[in-house]
């Protein structure tokens, strides 16, 4: 299920459905199985409402939750929805092959080429698309977008270098820290599964309770999506939201340093759902989330409602739950590939297609509890 967008992206022979033909083209048989990308887009739902309907199983693609070189490909969900999310209270006792790591694509593509793709596709889209019967599903103008990514680059480009020495400076002084991973203001994994958070409001709360419960040698690190750094002006809203409680030197926005280095040093990460949590448990940092993701639960990543509770009640990850996560991920939830660079897509769609014809999943994922009751560890051999 594409956009006839794709059309002009190389894939030709996509099939796009509008809400009001979902309906009349699954009553044409035989639908054995289903692509989308996403899962959480107003199409993407009607179609899985009408797919389950039928018990079709369907092929998620998202960008990777382990990244670069891979891909997430996972069957009947992704984010929230993946099958690898399991009720909080359910212990994960996977079995651990090595064997399953998969090497990952080496198709790579500048970050400058990737924007302008973007931009490329997003002029397409808007100024294109309605007139083929197709639709976006992002709620942005044409004339906004041509702003705001000039405006990023420019943002990015103004504050590298600082970026850089903030973040040199706290992890040479040793300086505590807690790093705030920022998502994209309208991804809609984060709108479908943010609980109401949005990213202004998340700034604004958790500089009320860093302001009122942290300790006073702790610092918090805002870390902005670099592919939203044109939309929101981020250092402005941190700034407006500090009280008088917080001094100004101990909170930091940065956008262009590597996540990974900067959350090894922190003593924490907060994000919304962002797949960055992943980052957080692979470094064995306490890791909160504020809304809904596949990698919480025991010995993971902590739901966390209350945010005075993320310095009031610290915990740590399980290196075993983390590792039994990250097999499961290899296993279940990627491919190697690639959505940019030459060659890749190439790549990609073969790989894509030998997972269509490996078989279908067993048993239906879609079935929440019949997962839980797969992997439940009180349940008798």
């Amino acid at each position: 299920m594409f956009n006839p967008g794709d059309h002009l992206f190389g894939l030709g022979g996509a099939l796009a459905l509008s809400p009001g033909e979902v309906e009349t083209q699954l009553g044409v048989p035989p639908w054995h199985a289903a692509v989308v990308f996403g899962v959480d887009r107003y199409r993407h739902k009607i179609f899985f409402d009408a797919l389950r309907a039928r018990n079709v199983p369907v092929l998620c693609l998202e960008e990777g939750y382990i990244r670069p070189g891979f891909v997430t490909c996972e069957w009947n969900g992704s984010h929230h929805h993946s099958p690898l999310r399991m009720s909080p209270n359910v212990e994960r006792r996977d079995h651990l092959d090595l064997s399953d790591v998969m090497e990952p694509d080496e198709g790579c593509c500048h970050g400058l080429r990737q924007a302008l793709f973007a931009i490329a596709q997003i002029v397409w889209l808007r100024a294109f698309i309605p007139l083929m019967g197709g639709t976006w599903h992002r709620k942005r103008r044409l004339a906004k977008e041509a702003l705001c990514w000039p405006l990023g680059w420019t943002r990015r480009a103004l504050h590298r270098r600082s970026d850089a020495r903030v973040l040199r400076e706290l992890v040479k002084a040793g300086t505590p820290y807690r790093v705030v991973a920022l998502q994209v203001h309208d991804d809609a994994n984060l709108v479908a599964n943010g609980e109401g958070w949005r990213v202004e409001t998340m700034i604004k709360e958790l500089l009320a309770a860093f302001s009122h419960h942290a300790p006073p040698e702790e610092h918090l690190l805002f870390k902005i999506h670099p592919l939203d750094a044109g939309h929101l002006d981020h250092r402005s809203i941190v700034a407006n939201s500090l009280s008088c409680h917080v001094n100004a030197k101990r909170v930091h926005v940065v956008c262009d340093v590597p996540l990974g280095e900067a959350v090894k040093a922190s003593s924490g990460l907060v994000t919304i759902n962002s797949t960055s949590g992943l980052s957080g448990l692979h470094h064995g940092v306490q890791t909160d989330i504020l809304g809904q993701a596949f990698y919480e639960g025991n010995g993971l990543a902590r739901h966390c409602r209350d945010l005075m509770k993320i310095w009031t009640s610290p915990h740590s990850p399980d290196p075993r739950s983390v590792a039994t996560l990250r097999m499961r991920i290899y296993t279940h939830a990627v491919i190697p590939g690639s959505f940019y660079g030459a060659g890749a897509m190439e790549r990609l769609a073969w790989r894509v297609a030998s997972r269509l014809t490996t078989g279908l999943p067993r048993p239906s994922i879609m079935d929440r509890e019949a997962l839980n009751q797969e992997f439940n560890p009180n349940k008798s051999s």
